[in-house]
């Protein structure tokens, strides 16, 4: 995913050129940045906290929508390569608590107050407009490509 090689705005559709034997088969996300780093590098090596929120989201967003739970895994678990610079599914277990602890964790410090001060607007942190709007037209691309 990430090459639109027809020029038709629609990622979706196309063939990746990434993994041979996993171009037809697999969704390919790809991840900027982990230039020279090993395949046995932690995460925060090579990315930031950001990356891994926003990765993390599209993973969950397409497995969303396609109804299941898929396997996540890195080309170096395909291929003789160092990319993505980390174990993919090692991380993405730890991913997954990591975000996990941090709803636990905020829904535990957020302690309503008992006498609302004024009206006013949530002031919940609002989510990444990148990231949603990514993610609906990723959505929006998928769907279109299933056929609903």
């Amino acid at each position: 995913m990430g090459r639109d090689l027809d020029n038709d705005g629609n990622v979706l559709e196309e063939r990746a050129a990434a993994a041979t034997g996993w171009n037809t088969k697999a969704i390919h996300i790809a991840l900027a940045g982990g230039h020279g780093s090993s395949e046995n590098d932690d995460f925060f090596d090579n990315f930031n906290s950001f990356q891994e929120d926003t990765l993390l989201n599209v993973i969950e967003e397409i497995q969303n929508i396609a109804g299941r739970p898929m396997e996540v895994m890195g080309h170096n678990q395909v291929a003789a390569k160092a990319c993505p610079g980390f174990n993919a599914p090692k991380w993405y277990t730890a991913a997954k608590a990591r975000a996990k602890a941090r709803l636990v964790n905020t829904a535990a410090a957020v302690k309503p107050d008992p006498v609302p001060v004024f009206d006013a607007p949530s002031t919940a942190i609002p989510p990444r407009p990148a990231a949603e709007g990514f993610l609906r037209d990723m959505r929006d691309q998928f769907n279109a490509y299933l056929g609903e």
